[in-house]
């Protein structure tokens, strides 16, 4: 089996331990040490990471990451450090994931209802963190480029200050082109927003003649979710916190054939080995989880994934326009991104003129 370098799940020092280790005489001693756990738990990520990917992999994985707050409150620290360390956790888990095998990885970074919050203490330090996250997802950094990443951020994109719109869409820009995974972004998103918008563009696409009455089924639906088509089927769902509610975040997509899992673990605190048991779950419930999907799929008559072959010549004319529909669609919303791109560059080039 070849031997994969996955890096290691143990967090960067903490503040309390880092105060602890400048006035603690042994402090050296205290280094090598933590080198040395360090160094072992490496090893044996490395080594459960290829036992894992001898069994079936989950293709799409969701992350509600939940517990910034109280983690920086843990340990007496600004909130916004506490988003800070949580950025840096989905980095690593990003990392993992893909080393694993998972093709798309899914997370709640903020919802709509977050407004709300303290805008000077909380919200503005949050954005402006997305800003640079994105801004270094567009630079191709290191972990964009080894995986091969496209960035796709979804969610009521106009609601967002302007610097975090064209960082977003110069990230969706810059990663295009990139097929070997996908990493979604939702904000500021809820599912019921993401509902109504993909109920509005079929309405609409009816009206125009695009689509027939007829046309439009559960499929079709799904397919149009901001996080639906080349995303599939939601896989597995993990909350952290303790919480257990999925607080408006892909609700319909985790309504079926999707393993759900709320861990008490703080999400800065999260590693590749809380994530385990849920993997082996997925495993072991691989074959009936399948099934279920299957006799679903049959159950709702989903047309678009059939070989033409089985079909009859008015089914094949129907699929062939939703699907028609379904491109145009697809690309529209890639290309909204893109053009807020251009619109931000025409805008500067006319300041300096």
């Amino acid at each position: 089996m070849k031997a994969l370098s996955v890096q290691s799940p143990a967090k960067a020092e903490r503040p309390a331990e880092a105060a602890l280790q400048r006035i603690h005489p042994l402090r050296p001693m205290l280094e090598l040490v933590s080198a040395v756990c360090a160094w072992i738990v490496d090893a044996l990520t490395t080594f459960m990471v290829g036992v894992i990917r001898i069994g079936p992999i989950p293709s799409h994985v969701a992350f509600v990451m939940d517990g910034n707050r109280r983690y920086a409150r843990r340990f007496g620290l600004d909130v916004s450090k506490g988003h800070a360390e949580g950025a840096d956790t989905l980095e690593q888990t990003l990392d993992w994931c893909l080393k694993l095998g998972v093709k798309t990885v899914t997370v709640f970074a903020f919802s709509t209802e977050n407004f709300s919050r303290n805008k000077e203490r909380e919200v503005d330090p949050i954005m402006q963190l997305c800003a640079d996250k994105f801004k270094k997802f567009a630079s191709h950094s290191e972990l964009i480029e080894k995986h091969n990443i496209a960035v796709r951020v979804y969610g009521k994109l106009h609601l967002l200050p302007r610097s975090v719109q064209n960082a977003a869409a110069l990230a969706t820009k810059m990663t295009q082109n990139n097929a070997n995974a996908t990493l979604n972004v939702c904000m500021p998103y809820t599912s019921r927003e993401e509902i109504t918008d993909a109920i509005q563009r079929l309405v609409a696409a009816v009206e125009d003649g695009v689509l027939n009455e007829d046309d439009i089924s559960e499929e079709v639906l799904e397919a149009v979710f901001w996080t639906g088509g080349v995303s599939g089927p939601l896989d597995i769902l993990v909350r952290t916190s303790g919480e257990v509610r999925l607080s408006d975040f892909m609700m319909w997509q985790a309504s079926k054939s999707c393993q759900i899992h709320f861990l008490k673990i703080m999400w800065p605190d999260f590693t590749f080995w809380h994530m385990l048991p849920a993997l082996l779950q997925y495993q072991a419930n691989f074959i009936c989880l399948s099934k279920s999907r299957r006799q679903y799929e049959n159950e709702s008559d989903f047309l678009l994934s059939r070989e033409t072959e089985t079909l009859d010549t008015e089914t094949i004319k129907r699929v062939d326009r939703v699907k028609a529909f379904l491109a145009v669609d697809t690309k529209h919303r890639l290309n909204q991104a893109l053009n807020l791109v251009e619109s931000c560059e025409q805008g500067k080039s006319g300041k300096v003129a």
